[in-house]
């Protein structure tokens, strides 16, 4: 991929997000009129099937957990940037926050990573900020909290509210 893809969301809808694994299911929701770019990135990568049977990139344990990088880096990624997104606040990002991963431009700017996004165990600072808050994990953060650097998603699939 080289570019985000076309809207094809309804923005006026809410999307959840099932991560499927072995030991359990995690539900999120996504707000796309929070994050109208990410979530139709987001749910677009997962209708395609990107997210399937790919890696957990990294965990800090009771911090957050990266998932959305087929080669397990940062480097690895969908191959775009997503566009920041202004309605997302610094310090709104709590347990079972999802937003996406800061990734550097070209110019050293921060952007949000086309496919890397990362889930908060806990509060986080505001200077560690993640970008583009796109939506909640709702059920499952037991699930997530256990997961390891390695750990297999089976599928993330898309239904809408």
């Amino acid at each position: 991929f080289n570019a985000a893809p076309e809207m094809t969301i309804d923005t006026t809808k809410t999307y959840v997000a099932t991560i499927e694994r072995d030991k359990g299911m995690i539900l999120m929701e996504l707000d796309p009129a929070l994050a109208p770019i990410t979530v139709n990135n987001f749910v677009t990568l997962a209708n395609l099937g990107f997210y399937d049977n790919m890696p957990v990139a990294h965990v800090e344990p009771e911090t957050y957990m990266v998932l959305g990088s087929p080669g397990g880096n940062p480097a690895s990624d969908v191959g775009y940037t997503l566009p920041l997104e202004a309605g997302t606040e610094p310090s709104s990002i709590i347990t079972g926050t999802v937003s996406m991963y800061p990734v550097a431009g070209d110019t050293g700017e921060f952007l949000a990573s086309g496919s890397q996004f990362f889930i908060a165990f806990s509060v986080v600072p505001e200077s560690a900020t993640p970008l583009n808050i796109f939506g909640e994990v709702t059920e499952g953060m037991d699930i997530a909290q256990q997961m390891a650097i390695g750990d297999i998603i089976k599928s993330i699939t898309i239904t809408e509210k």
